[in-house]
C-alpha cells in the first residue's frame, strides 16, 4: 500500500536522483551495446584476416618477382659538413651507423649548436629526462617527474 505512495511523496531531490539514476542505467546500457558491436566487428575483421593469408601470399610473389635492390637503401656519399644525401629508399631497420652518418658535421656547420643571444624566446627548460637509447620511456621517468 505504500508503494503508490511513495512516488507522490518524493522531494524534488529525491526525483532528481532517480533520474539521475535513470540516466546512469540508459547510459550502461549504450556502453554494453556499443563494445558488443565493437566486438562483432572484431570478430568479421578477424575472419577476414583469416581469409587474407591466401592473398597476402599472392602479393609476396609479386615483390619476389620484382625483387629488391640493395643500393636503394646505401646513402650517396655525403661530403663533410653538406647535408646528408639520403638513398632513394628507407631502411626497413634502424642501422645507427647509417642514420647518423654525416648528419653531426652538418648540424655543427649549421649552428645548431650554438646559443642566440638575440632571441627574444624565454628560455627553454626539459623537465624530464630524455627517454634511454632504446626510445621507451620506463618508471625512472614518471619518478623523476613526481619528484620535481
Amino acid at each position: 500500500a505504500g508503494g503508490s505512495m511513495d512516488s507522490q511523496e518524493l522531494t524534488p531531490e529525491a526525483l532528481e536522483k532517480k533520474k539521475k539514476k535513470e540516466e546512469k542505467a540508459r547510459e550502461k546500457e549504450l556502453k554494453k551495446l556499443k563494445a558488443a558491436q565493437k566486438a562483432e566487428a572484431a570478430k568479421l575483421q578477424a575472419q577476414k584476416a583469416s581469409n587474407a593469408p591466401e592473398s597476402g601470399k599472392k602479393k609476396n610473389t609479386k615483390k619476389e618477382a620484382g625483387g629488391e635492390n640493395p643500393e636503394d637503401y646505401n646513402d650517396p656519399e655525403t661530403p663533410m659538413g653538406e647535408k646528408k644525401r639520403l638513398s632513394r629508399q628507407m631502411a626497413k631497420t634502424y642501422k645507427p651507423s647509417a642514420v647518423e652518418k654525416s648528419w653531426y658535421e652538418w648540424w655543427e656547420k649549421s649552428t645548431f649548436f650554438e646559443a642566440d643571444a638575440d632571441s627574444s624566446k624565454p628560455p627553454f627548460v626539459i623537465v624530464l629526462p630524455p627517454p634511454n637509447v632504446t626510445g621507451a620511456l620506463h618508471i625512472g621517468h614518471a619518478l623523476t617527474a613526481a619528484i620535481q
